[in-house]
């Protein structure tokens, strides 16, 4: 093979090592160079990817102090409660006043078990109350609603079914009502 080398021409040889040169420098781009680009592609990616992110929580920690003010203004409104039979009661004696004031007859009311917080500890819970069925008029049921929501417990309806009475403006239904409460701190 080194025999037939020797025969070709200077031109041939030239052409030769020129094709070689040629067939090694696109092995070497597509063998190293190429992937060390495409790593380097990559990693930039990564690194923008995460200066967004960075930006992002950046301004989301400029608002801290807002926040705190925000959450310190609404703690104040939640209910400090010791355990949850005694919240439950006077949640309910709470919406009895309420109901009463307005016209509003609640045939039955029972407490539920708020959802779960998935196993975290938070600085509150739900409670929560069932009145399976009450009887009002409309304008009865609306000023329920009203008291409900200009009260300072921090109540609001999870679910409200309404269905037309027996007379012309009476109205039957339930509610779910929601109360958030502070948990208490064992200091």
């Amino acid at each position: 093979m080194w025999a037939k080398l020797d025969k070709l021409g200077f031109r041939e040889k030239a052409g030769l090592a020129l094709a070689l040169l040629f067939v090694g420098g696109v092995l070497a781009d597509r063998l190293a160079v190429q992937r060390v680009a495409d790593r380097i592609e990559a990693m930039t990616l990564a690194v923008e990817s995460q200066n967004t992110a960075l930006a992002l929580n950046r301004r989301i920690l400029k608002t801290e102090p807002q926040v705190r003010a925000e959450y310190d203004a609404w703690r104040e409104r939640l209910a400090q409660v010791g355990s949850d039979a005694e919240a439950i009661d006077a949640l309910k004696g709470r919406l009895d006043d309420l109901a009463r004031a307005s016209g509003l007859v609640i045939a039955s009311m029972q407490d539920r078990r708020a959802g779960e917080t998935d196993g975290e500890p938070t600085p509150y819970r739900e409670l929560v109350v069932d009145i399976g069925r009450f009887e009002s008029t409309m304008n009865g049921l609306i000023t329920f609603l009203y008291r409900l929501r200009q009260s300072p417990d921090l109540l609001k309806v999870l679910r409200l079914n309404v269905t037309p009475g027996k007379e012309g403006d009476a109205v039957a239904g339930s509610i779910v009502i929601g109360q958030l409460v502070e948990t208490a701190s064992e200091e």
